[in-house]
């Protein structure tokens, strides 16, 4: 029965795919295709199934929940709450509308530019930025149409172009307090910010700047290509009233950012800060500035509240998926298919290079098809570490590739929640929007690939 069980995953994975290419809900297709993994495995007699540190109920269906539990109880309180906490962060920098102000600093000098083309480019570059601070790709964008559009409408950008470029914006994940840089880093038995800097700044910089040159080709291609049939609208998009908040806001979401850099190996060794306590420590000081400022204390208070109701969206939406792809990993291992998987990639000569390049691949294939690849990417990065290991490649290098491969694939598909607002905002068609923004980032990605199995 043991032969059966790689097998019986294959069916497994299969299922889940089209479940998930199909809309059905990630984190319970993930549980439930984990619960069966482990339970064919125990019913087959294969060994080894307990994780470190588990020990058996006496009951086999016990046993199968202790082992979910585990996976709970290590995650919730190790990369899930980082998850956790930076989301909940995120929401409150934007509760006090230091987001917006950030944003608003950071573009308004766009004004002084004249050349359409540099001007889109620019901006493209800026909001990409921002992403490292600003972790929500349909957030961002929705910032960006009422800040950046129109700018870039003012200095003669088209209205296709223009959204292109904002749709784009999330492709390329750097940031070394974000919930998923955090997850890979923590995969790869790194420091975050040694993550950041060895291997997310490596790959993402470069293939940011890269795409930057895409972009500009590209959108100017489909400018002069679509002249006569072109048409110019401006968005409509609003977002509540910001808060007037002084200039020295726009500092507080690079806050954790700079401190984690200052107190890491590259600069203060002698202090070591977790990035979690860094994100509180933020959100502390930033609601006494809040106190001080408006000399009230009833209004910074429940506005310092949001950091834990955005914390409870977060488990709810991707503490709880990143748990559950674990527990789906886990079967994944107990049924011996990572195993096979490296030897039959050792036997092809298919080697770590291959491996990095169909990880890459169906994490962008899914991607593209459902909109999200956070479900994907969260499943791969938990068997990532086995499979580089077992070919002798680099950990954090094939993880970072599927992470940004789930971002970079976002803006190719038509059903992402960030090209419909964005398409929806400006009066396009998600398709027609698609169609501007696939070569950028599918040439972004190849390049990072190519960056990737260069250095490492």
């Amino acid at each position: 029965m043991l032969e059966f069980l790689p097998w019986f995953a294959v069916l497994v994975i299969l299922c889940v795919g089209w479940m998930i290419i199909k809309r059905y809900p990630a984190t319970i297709v993930l549980f439930v295709a984990g619960f069966a993994m482990v339970a064919f495995s125990m019913l087959c007699g294969a060994g080894g199934i307990f994780p470190k540190g588990v020990k058996p109920t006496g009951n086999a269906l016990f046993d199968i929940f202790e082992i979910f539990r585990s996976i709970l109880s290590k995650q919730t309180s190790g990369v899930g709450m980082v998850l956790m906490v930076a989301g909940g962060y995120a929401g409150y920098m934007d509760k006090i509308g230091a987001a917006r102000r950030l944003a608003t600093a950071v573009i308004s000098p766009l004004k002084g530019i004249s050349a359409p083309y540099v001007v889109m480019t620019v901006g493209f570059l800026i909001g990409s930025l921002l992403f490292m601070v600003i972790g929500s790709a349909a957030g961002l964008a929705m910032l960006l149409l009422v800040m950046l559009f129109p700018i870039l409408r003012a200095a003669g950008v088209t209205t296709p172009a223009a959204a292109a470029v904002i749709a784009c914006t999330a492709a390329f994940p750097m940031t070394p307090s974000g919930g998923i840089t955090n997850l890979c880093a923590g995969y790869s038995n790194l420091d975050p910010v040694v993550y950041f800097v060895n291997y997310q700044l490596m790959i993402s910089a470069p293939s940011l700047l890269f795409c930057c040159v895409c972009q500009y080709f590209t959108q100017r291609y489909y400018d002069r290509k679509d002249a006569a049939t072109l048409v110019n609208n401006d968005t409509t998009a609003t977002l509540e009233a910001g808060r007037d908040v002084p200039l020295y806001y726009a500092l507080m979401p690079l806050a954790p950012v700079v401190i984690m850099i200052v107190f890491s190996p590259f600069c203060i060794k002698g202090v070591k800060l977790n990035v979690v306590t860094a994100l509180l420590l933020c959100w502390a000081v930033c609601a006494l500035i809040e106190v001080i400022r408006q000399r009230s204390l009833m209004s910074p208070f429940k506005d310092a509240t949001q950091l834990f109701k955005s914390m409870g969206g977060m488990f709810a939406s991707v503490v709880a998926l990143v748990v559950c792809a674990e527990f789906f990993a886990t079967g994944l291992k107990v049924t011996g298919l990572i195993a096979n998987m490296i030897a039959t990639a050792k036997t092809a000569g298919f080697g770590y290079s291959g491996m990095v390049g169909v990880f890459t691949g169906v994490v962008g294939f899914v991607t593209g098809l459902t909109g999200s690849g956070v479900a994907a990417m969260t499943a791969f990065a938990a068997i990532g570490a086995d499979v580089a290991n077992g070919l002798g490649g680099s950990v954090p290098g094939l993880q970072h590739m599927i992470h940004l491969a789930s971002c970079a694939f976002r803006p190719m598909s038509p059903v992402a929640g960030v090209v419909i607002a964005v398409a929806g905002a400006v009066g396009m068609s998600p398709f027609a929007l698609v169609r501007r923004t696939w070569f950028p980032m599918l040439a972004s990605t190849l390049f990072a690939f190519m960056l990737t199995m260069a250095i490492y």
